[in-house]
């Protein structure tokens, strides 16, 4: 399961490092794959990860991508991410 806006976030880098083809063949190969769950975030979900994360997470300099996952992740109760860097870990999730 991932989010719109780190479906967002791979197709950007794919595009600038690779050319827009890449991009383009990401996006196409992951919204047809039917074992894949994106999430489409809207204003609620939006702001709720801004509430609920980054303004109580004000001292760290969270990403709004990662409050929305971190919101996506405890709204679906699943406690371990896919990720890279260490933010999940500093809210309380596990990284695998």
């Amino acid at each position: 399961m991932t989010t719109s806006l780190v479906l967002a976030e791979c197709h950007g880098l794919l595009a600038r490092r690779l050319g827009v083809g890449a991009g383009l063949a990401f996006l196409d190969a992951f919204t047809t794959a039917r074992d894949r769950r994106i999430v489409w975030v809207d204003e609620d979900m939006t702001n709720a990860a801004v509430d609920r994360w980054l303004r109580r997470y004000r001292d760290r300099t969270l990403s709004l991508t990662d409050a929305v996952s971190f919101e996506v992740m405890q709204h679906e109760g699943l406690r371990e991410a896919f990720a890279f860097d260490e933010d999940f870990e500093r809210v309380g999730f596990t990284v695998v």
